[in-house]
């Protein structure tokens, strides 16, 4: 940010609304940050995440089914 425009938002600090307002519009206009790229890992991580997902359904699965057969068993 330049000099100007600090000492600027500070003469606005003593008026908060007018302030935020004016934060709102420059925010928009000195936002130059690009939005982060995907990286090689990003499909890789979302993979091992639904793949885990799916061993917990499967145990849980598993679980029912030998509950249930302990189940018929004693009776």
């Amino acid at each position: 940010m330049e000099k100007a425009h600090v000492a600027h938002c500070l003469d606005l600090s003593a008026r908060p609304a007018a302030h935020r307002v004016h934060r709102r519009r420059t925010a928009a206009a000195t936002c130059t940050t690009p939005p982060p790229a995907q990286t090689v890992i990003d499909p890789q991580l979302k993979a091992l995440e639904r793949a885990k997902a799916v061993e917990q359904t499967v145990e849980q699965h598993k679980q029912e089914i030998d509950a249930r057969l302990k189940e018929a068993e004693g009776q």
